[in-house]
């Protein structure tokens, strides 16, 4: 029996910190819990939303950091965060999009709402069973990772809110009902695809550029802030762009 599974069905008390990180799992699923319920209120409030699932994809990002700076990794904290990521992201962003534009072509909006709910659950189990296989690789996931996924369908609602912010409402172009369900739907191909895109865990920073990089990390967080309506759009079209070059570099570091 390994030792999270030893520690599991223990009898003895647990050290409060070892539960940290499936509290930061719990708290971010709060989180997509609370997005829905602000997209089917009354009085929709969008913007609050799509914020609330921008945060749990960020939970998402350091529950797994901690529960390994603790030595607090388990079965059951996979398994929560694995459950937490299928509804965070998943279910909640499909039908927020739903609730806000695909509802209005009814039939073919709510069939694209299940196919990325549905890709999602395929994505996420196939990341799940391929950790031990030969065929892993560190270096690049294979298809779009689940919370970029997500983040990437968001993007049509975040661009009009900087239309919204910006412009006072006033698009270069019109973002159809029609546009948002093909382009929801490209995204899910692209989730359950084998096209291969970079993993960010391995890369690595020369102690050279170690400064100039945290600067433009905290320059990052800052513009995150106080513009989130610029920098997630910048932040979505930078990844879309860097799909076609890790492509090249995989296939050919496989040759």
């Amino acid at each position: 029996m390994s030792k999270s599974k030893k520690l599991e069905s223990s009898s003895e008390p647990l050290p409060i910190v070892k539960l940290i990180p499936n509290l930061a799992t719990i708290i971010g699923l709060c989180f997509g819990l609370f997005a829905l319920k602000f997209a089917v209120a009354e009085n929709p409030r969008w913007e609050l939303a799509v914020g609330l699932i921008v945060i749990a994809t960020f939970i998402d990002g350091i529950d797994g950091r901690l529960a390994r700076m603790l030595n607090a990794s388990s079965q059951f904290g996979a398994q929560l965060d694995s459950l937490t990521d299928f509804f965070n992201f998943g279910v909640a962003p499909a039908l927020v999009l739903y609730l806000w534009m695909g509802h209005e072509i009814k039939g073919l909006g709510w069939a694209v709402t299940l196919f990325f709910i549905i890709t999602q659950a395929l994505r996420l189990a196939r990341f799940n069973t391929s950790l031990g296989d030969e065929d892993h690789n560190d270096n690049y996931f294979y298809g779009v990772p689940a919370p970029c996924g997500a983040g990437l369908s968001l993007l049509p609602m975040i661009i009009t809110f900087f239309f919204n912010e910006h412009l006072g409402g006033e698009a270069l172009f019109e973002i159809t009902p029609i546009m948002v369900i093909i382009y929801t739907a490209l995204i899910a191909t692209l989730m359950v695809s084998r096209v291969p895109t970079i993993s960010v865990k391995k890369v690595v920073v020369q102690r050279k550029y170690a400064k100039i990089f945290l600067a433009f990390a905290g320059l990052f967080v800052v513009a995150l802030v106080t513009e989130p309506w610029v920098s997630l759009p910048l932040m979505g079209i930078f990844y879309l762009s860097t799909i076609p070059f890790s492509f090249f570099c995989y296939y050919r570091n496989k040759k």
